[in-house]
C-alpha cells in the first residue's frame, strides 16, 4: 500500500474523531479531550510495544535473535491451520508481519512470555510497517466487526486497508484517542471499562462481549524485529530460569539493561493473567514517572 494511503487514512480517523469530539454532545468526549490532551500525548508518544510468545517460541525468539513473521520462517510456503485452512494472517495478507501492540500484551499463549520494546523501534526497523486502531485477526476471527452499515456483508481486506495507519505517524491519532476515550489517559492499559464512548471505536463486537483487543492499537513490521533493537523488558515464568539455555539468554539481557521480571503460577489460566498484569503494571509506572 502507497504510504500517501497510509497517511490518508489517518486523516480521515482523525478527522472523523475530531469532528464527533467538536459537536461537545453527553458523551464527554470534548471536554476529556481538553483536560488530558497534554497528558494523553505524552503517554502516546512514551507507550512500548509488546508481544507475547510462548516457552517454545521464545526458545526459537532468542535461538534467531529476533522475532519473525510466518513468512519470514516458512517461505514462500502458506502456513496453514491443523485443518488445512489457511492462517488468518494469510488469509488478511498480514503473513509478512511481526505483530505487536501498543501497551500490554492482548493475545494469549500457552506458558507465556512477554516483551517490552520502547517506541524507538519504529524507527529502527526500515521495512514496511503499519498500524491499526484495533487488533486485525479479531475480524476475520468474526470476535468484531465494522461499525458500518450492512456490516454482514463487509470486505475484511478491505476495511483492514482502509483502516491501516503510517508508523510512527499513527500516535497522534493515538493521542487523541487516550485523550477522548478516557478520563485518564494511563486507563486504556486495563481490561476495563474500557473506553467511555463507542463512538471512538472503529469496531463493535460481533457477540455481546468485552475484548480490549478491540480498543487496542496494533503495529505490525515486515519481516522480523530483531531482539538487538531496544527490548525494554522481558516477562517469563521464574521455573524457566533453571533451564541452562533460558538462563544464559536471561544473563545476557540483563548485561543489555533489560529490564527481567519473572512471575510465578500453577497454571496456565493463572500465568496468562499474572503476564498482563504484570505488564500493564510495569507500563503504567514507567509512564508516570516520566509524566510527572
Amino acid at each position: 500500500m502507497a504510504h500517501n494511503s497510509l497517511a490518508d487514512n489517518l486523516e480521515r480517523l482523525q478527522g472523523l474523531l475530531g469532528r464527533h469530539c467538536d459537536e461537545q454532545g453527553a458523551c464527554g468526549c470534548a471536554a476529556r479531550r481538553k483536560a488530558n490532551g497534554a497528558r494523553a500525548e505524552r503517554a502516546a508518544t512514551l507507550m512500548p510495544l509488546s508481544c507475547s510468545t510462548s516457552t517454545v517460541g521464545f526458545q526459537s525468539v532468542s535461538r534467531d535473535q529476533a522475532i519473525r513473521s510466518q513468512h519470514d520462517l516458512h517461505g514462500d510456503t502458506p502456513a496453514h491451520r491443523p485443518d488445512g485452512d489457511q492462517t488468518i494472517e494469510t488469509a488478511l495478507g498480514t503473513d509478512n508481519d511481526v505483530f505487536t501492540y501498543a501497551g500490554p500484551v492482548r493475545y494469549p499463549q500457552i506458558n507465556p512470555i512477554a516483551l517490552l520494546f520502547e517506541p524507538t523501534i519504529e524507527r529502527q526497523h526500515t521495512g514496511l510497517k503499519r498500524a491499526t486502531a484495533f487488533d486485525s485477526g479479531g475480524l476475520q476471527k468474526g470476535v468484531f466487526r465494522p461499525k458500518t452499515p450492512g456490516h454482514e456483508r463487509y470486505d475484511v481486506v478491505a476495511f483492514l486497508r482502509g483502516h491501516e495507519l503510517a508508523v510512527p505517524d499513527y500516535r497522534t491519532y493515538l493521542a487523541d484517542f487516550l485523550a477522548s476515550a478516557f478520563d485518564d489517559p494511563v486507563a486504556y492499559l486495563w481490561d476495563s471499562p474500557g473506553p467511555l464512548c463507542e463512538t471512538t471505536l472503529s469496531v463493535e463486537p460481533a457477540v455481546p462481549s468485552s475484548d480490549s483487543r478491540r480498543w487496542t492499537f496494533e503495529v505490525r513490521f515486515e519481516g522480523r524485529i530483531d531482539l538487538a533493537w531496544n527490548l525494554l523488558a522481558v516477562f517469563l515464568p521464574r521455573a524457566l530460569e533453571k533451564e541452562p539455555w533460558c538462563f544464559d539468554v536471561v544473563l545476557a539481557l540483563k548485561k543489555r539493561g533489560v529490564h527481567h521480571v519473572p512471575y510465578v503460577t500453577t497454571d496456565e489460566e493463572t500465568a496468562w493473567d499474572a503476564i498482563r498484569s504484570l505488564s500493564r503494571t510495569f507500563i503504567q509506572r514507567n509512564l508516570e514517572a516520566s509524566m510527572t
